[in-house]
């Protein structure tokens, strides 16, 4: 038998975006259909102002397909994306805001 361990598919979406008030939110999402071989461990999760364009992590570690996301700049847009991490260290591609 032939067994392969790797990268897990995206989180499966769409990135539900809730409870928006005072510079939070909440983010919910669905885990991969695949898992790549290996359980997943967490996610990534990670917020882009769309007028810096640049991703930065919303926190280190997300065990859960939902989180609440505070230090936003109110007026402020912008997109999300989640990544699953899998107990073999690999990441996912990321399901992203929006798409």
């Amino acid at each position: 038998m032939i067994f392969h361990i790797g990268r897990s598919s995206a989180p499966q979406g769409p990135i539900t975006i809730s409870s928006v008030s005072g510079g939070s939110c909440r983010l919910d999402w669905h885990p991969p259909k695949d898992d790549g071989g290996s359980k997943i461990i967490n996610y990534l999760v990670q917020k882009c102002d769309i007028n810096d364009k640049e991703w930065t992590n919303v926190t280190r570690v997300c065990r859960n397909t939902s989180i609440n996301v505070s230090g936003l700049n109110l007026g402020g847009t912008y997109n999300f994306r989640v990544k699953a991490k899998n107990s073999a260290g690999f990441m996912s591609e990321p399901l992203e805001s929006g798409h």
